[in-house]
């Protein structure tokens, strides 16, 4: 069984979202159950926004398995970092045979999302709290943490 990621909308919103001053900061994959076979499963875009995290986060459905990435700035006193974080999502409601496959699919979604600084596996909105979020980055940054994270809006 194949993945297919080849939905040239995917390709546009990391785009966006990668790009230097961009307004798009964030995006969510989700299976194409109406597009797929057992042979190859199709991967859509849920949405993309320029809301930030508390767009992303209100996106989340509790029946369904989705990936995405949203931005963060990491801010020190004299720098602005960008910083990429990569979301698996098993929602809570998520139907066994669906939650296993994730396991087979979530290293191509990592692929794609090449660059990211964070990586969270979440089923609850509790499991992406900023807090965590920020204990994640900070984990990831080496001997030196910024001052603080913004969570573009």
């Amino acid at each position: 069984m194949s993945l297919d990621l080849n939905d040239s909308a995917i390709n546009e919103a990391w785009s966006e979202i990668r790009a230097e001053g961009g307004k798009t900061n964030w995006m969510l994959l989700g299976y194409d159950e109406e597009n797929s076979d057992k042979q190859n499963i199709k991967v859509k875009l849920v949405g993309k926004g320029t809301g930030g995290y508390d767009e992303f986060v209100k996106q989340l459905s509790d029946d369904k398995a989705l990936y995405g990435v949203f931005r963060v700035i990491a801010v020190d006193d004299d720098s602005r970092r960008t910083k990429f974080v990569f979301v698996t999502f098993l929602g809570s409601k998520l139907v066994p045979l669906k939650r296993a496959r994730v396991s087979t699919h979530k290293s191509a979604f990592a692929k794609l999302f090449n660059g990211f600084h964070a990586e969270v596996y979440a089923s609850s909105e509790d499991d992406l709290s900023k807090d965590e979020i920020v204990k994640k980055l900070n984990s990831a940054t080496g001997a030196h943490k910024p001052k603080g994270y913004e969570f573009e809006n």
